[in-house]
């Protein structure tokens, strides 16, 4: 059992170090980035075909030709429709410093090749997660599963301790995040949660919102 506990510390002492170079190089790829920079989440599994894809796509573009830079998990689904967006707007605008980056975490999505960025591959979730969150402005939620709710109660667990510095949160679909504030307001009922948690982030349906919301915060930070 020593041995196991010594050759363990061992591993994971390596595995932070390891973990330590690659923020490090994420920290180098998202200085290459024309700030500031908007992180979107989002599920891998929506088509393309989606209102919510389309949304995103349309909405990566307006963020791009206002100046913002675009950072995803770097997988398929909202992330590559995001991607793309951004993309396709710093081409026709002939913009020649990088727009947009995926980051995601070796061993997942392998077989996806995103054909609007390059992906940058972590070696954990949690390296991930911290590029995603810390460096940028604002971050943007679209419907998705579970990798989508936990990066986002993730960020907002943060933001209630102030553990992160104060980010503007928005979620995109009235219909889609109801049952979400069907739960908070039942967990503030029960005093489980405090009412003004519910106010670290908010909920629209229109990406002309969006963009209005970010360039508003932006103006003022």
């Amino acid at each position: 059992m020593e041995q196991y506990w010594v050759t363990e510390s061992i591993r994971i002492f390596l595995q932070s170090i390891y973990g330590g170079i690659q923020i490090g190089y994420g920290v180098y790829r998202l200085s290459r980035l024309r700030g500031p920079i908007i992180t979107v989440f989002g599920g891998k599994l929506i088509n393309e075909e989606d209102k919510y894809a389309k949304q995103a796509h349309a909405l990566a573009g307006k963020l791009v030709a206002k100046g913002f830079s675009i950072i995803t998990g770097g997988g398929p689904g909202i992330m590559e429709a995001v991607n793309c967006g951004a993309q396709k707007k710093k081409e026709q605008l002939g913009i020649k410093e990088e727009c947009t980056l995926g980051i995601g975490v070796k061993g997942l999505d392998i077989d996806f090749k995103n054909p609007c960025t390059n992906i940058m591959r972590t070696c954990h979730f949690f390296s991930r997660k911290w590029l995603l969150m810390h460096y940028s402005a604002a971050i943007v939620v679209f419907p998705g599963g579970i990798g989508t709710m936990d990066e986002l109660f993730e960020i907002l667990n943060l933001q209630k301790f102030k553990k992160e510095k104060s980010k503007l949160i928005i979620l995109i679909g009235n219909s889609y995040w109801q049952k979400l504030i069907d739960w908070y307001d039942q967990a503030i009922s029960h005093g489980a949660i405090l009412p003004e948690h519910k106010k670290l982030f908010t909920i629209t349906n229109d990406i002309d919102d969006v963009y209005t919301l970010l360039s508003d915060y932006y103006s003022r930070i």
